[in-house]
């Protein structure tokens, strides 16, 4: 698949335990994505001041946050930091729900995506417009 366009991405995720979902992502969205990932995220969780000033410099550059949803993703402290930050930008934060998967989103007012490749390249196309559609089902 020709990839045209780079999309900034800082991926979310539970770093105890959904490191191969990140993995898997990224080598899948070479082949499934119609835009190149830039994957901003960082290498590791560390719960520090400087932890905290790095992450929310890597989501201000970002396009997009997208949260990688796993069976205890709700409960990651790094993941629920990732979120406080995100909130203090204007980035759009999109939780992408794998395919037959009982998991949580993470707030009442979530932005879900599902894992279908068609739904994340109609979602990384415009971030923002999609979360609006997502919160305000009317506007469709």
């Amino acid at each position: 698949m020709k990839q045209s366009e780079t999309r900034s991405v800082y991926l979310s995720f539970d770093f105890d335990k959904d490191a191969s979902r990140r993995r898997n992502f990224l080598i899948q969205a070479e082949n499934n994505c119609e835009f190149k990932i830039k994957d901003l995220s960082l290498p590791a969780a560390v719960h520090s001041k400087s932890w905290q000033r790095e992450a929310l410099a890597l989501i201000r550059k970002s396009d997009v946050v997208i949260v990688l949803l796993g069976e205890d993703t709700h409960s990651a402290l790094g993941v629920r930091d990732e979120l406080s930050l995100a909130g203090q930008t204007e980035r759009p934060v999109i939780q992408l729900l794998p395919q037959r998967r009982p998991y949580a989103a993470i707030g009442k007012n979530a932005c879900i995506c599902n894992y279908r490749w068609n739904h994340i390249n109609k979602m990384l196309q415009d971030p923002q417009s999609f979360c609006h559609e997502q919160m305000n089902p009317s506007f469709h």
